[in-house]
């Protein structure tokens, strides 16, 4: 809104989609309504060391940040590797992972053309 003049640098951090004890009503993921504010950034991590990792990131981001976190997970343990535990542990907002090399592609989320994807024979 304010075309990158303006900094704000808050993040809301708190439980999002399935619960325990709650109703269907309230166990909804709220990623996309989030994702739909104008220069809001909504992240979702996956594993516990992209916890680690992106809660650093989004503390350091100039921008307004929701970071969702799964509710059924709080209060579990999970394995860490040494360099996420390192101290200057910190992944980059908006790079995806590569889990495994391949030759095949997965597109989660893709806002270009259609006529693009079918260049590239996807």
């Amino acid at each position: 809104m304010s075309a990158g003049q303006i900094s704000v640098p808050i993040v809301f951090r708190g439980p999002n989609g399935a619960a325990a004890g709650v109703g269907a009503q309230h166990s909804q993921c709220f990623a996309a309504w989030y994702g739909s504010c104008p220069g809001l950034k909504v992240l979702v991590p996956y594993s516990s060391e992209d916890a680690r990792g992106l809660l650093k990131a989004v503390i350091r981001d100039p921008d307004p940040v929701v970071f969702l976190e799964n509710e059924l997970l709080y209060g579990e343990s999970f394995p860490v590797s040494a360099e996420a535990l390192d101290s200057s542990f910190c992944l980059p907002i908006g790079k995806a992972k590569i889990e495994r090399e391949g030759n095949d592609v997965t597109v989660n989320h893709c806002f270009l053309e259609d006529g693009w994807l079918c260049s590239k024979g996807l």
